[in-house]
């Protein structure tokens, strides 16, 4: 270890993939002073001393406000606030939209992490305009949250395992998605990002386990790496034409996926994004053919490419998948949806009975039931009117 330095480990999963980062003692001090602990270092009764006395000395500029501990922030931002950490003992906390008269813009880093009492609800007032770094990390307790409009980023692990967190409701405002936001909420099962979201952070979404669904808008450009990783129940999932580049990783491991519609921008597909999604059986282009990292497609040997005529750089076999040329206009499977309606389905064109409930996918359209969601299906009470109406 160098002099002066030490490595202050993030205590994460192996499979989140984040590593450890090392930070100067000062920054090590400073960040547990604002939590308004000493930190005991092994260092000797000197060091410990030095420790304490830096730490009244990072928390004289603080100032309280009932539970909430909060600086001014500087020019020329003075009639606005940060919270640095919430100290109460409650379980359900709504954030003031001012402090003596300044409006509470910032979350800051850390504000209700690792709090004694677990969190179970907080609302957020719309005064706020970013959610710093891992300002709710481990709220094991927070079961949703609203993001109000006035938010334009949410910083790197702002929510990172908040395992019981089922729901996020973002409004439009967010423009990015930090890195690991939401990784390791495995009690996620599914997220609307709203049409102002740009970018979706590395890892943004990382083993959420339980996710079955994402909408991703047509605002969004990048998909970061590994940004959805290990998510196990995710289905399907369309990128929108908007989309140029997929990340690194970015779907690895979604075992469960088996349909992807890719949207005519894309120009790159990273090393592994698709590596061991091992349910994959579709995946729609309606461009060109991407550049291709290596191992995109390794371990979904069920796959197949499908590709519009008209479109360029196509091979058979491309990716080490098998191709298949679509006619928009045709019904490759006969389920009774277009193969132009599959793909903005995201449907396979190439099975009748996307999700294997029993109902072609036509059938289930026409009915209002989901053809990517076997739990929801037509309910029929002979079977064989299946046939009749078809």
């Amino acid at each position: 270890m160098k002099k002066g330095l030490l490595t202050e480990s993030l205590v994460l999963p192996k499979r989140t993939l984040i590593p450890d980062r090392p930070v100067s003692l000062a920054q090590v001090i400073m960040k547990k002073a604002t939590r308004g602990v000493c930190a005991r270092l092994s260092m000797g009764r000197i060091g410990v001393l030095v420790v304490c006395l830096w730490a009244t000395a990072a928390t004289s500029e603080a100032e309280q406000f009932g539970d909430f501990t909060y600086t001014i922030n500087n020019a020329p931002d003075t009639n606005t606030v940060t919270i640095i950490r919430y100290t109460g003992f409650l379980d359900s906390v709504a954030i003031p939209p001012t402090i003596n008269g300044k409006s509470v813009t910032h979350i800051g880093d850390d504000a209700f992490c690792d709090l004694p009492t677990p969190l179970r609800s907080v609302t957020i007032p719309d005064s706020v305009t970013s959610i710093g770094v891992e300002a709710f990390a481990n709220c094991t307790g927070l079961s949703n949250v609203t993001i109000p409009a006035s938010v334009t980023s949410i910083g790197s692990r702002a929510f990172y395992e908040c395992t019981s967190l089922t729901s996020v409701t973002m409004t439009n405002g967010v423009i990015f998605i930090g890195h690991s936001a939401f990784a390791n909420c495995t009690s996620l099962s599914n997220v609307t990002l709203p049409d102002s979201v740009t970018s979706i952070g590395d890892s943004a979404f990382n083993y959420c386990t339980n996710l079955t669904s994402v909408t991703i808008p047509d605002s969004v450009t990048s998909i970061g790496s590994y940004a959805f990783y290990y998510c196990t129940s995710l289905t399907s999932v369309t990128i929108p034409d908007s989309v140029t580049s997929i990340g690194d990783g970015a779907f690895l491991e979604c075992h469960g996926l088996t349909s992807v519609t890719i949207g005519n921008s894309i120009t790159s597909i990273g090393n592994d994004a698709f590596r061991i999604c091992t349910g994959l059986i579709s995946l729609n282009f309606k461009g060109n053919a991407p550049g291709l990292g290596s191992s995109v497609f390794s371990g979904c040997d069920n796959a197949t490419v499908y590709y519009l005529l008209g479109t360029m750089g196509w091979t058979n076999p491309w990716g080490g998948r098998p191709t298949v040329l679509l006619d928009l206009d045709g019904d490759l499977d006969g389920d009774g949806l277009s193969n132009s309606q599959e793909l903005q389905l995201g449907t396979d064109p190439q099975n009748p009975d996307s999700d294997g409930d029993g109902a072609k996918d036509g059938l289930e359209v026409r009915r209002g039931t989901d053809p990517l969601d076997p739990e929801s299906k037509p309910v029929l009470a002979m079977p064989w009117l299946n046939l009749l109406l078809e």
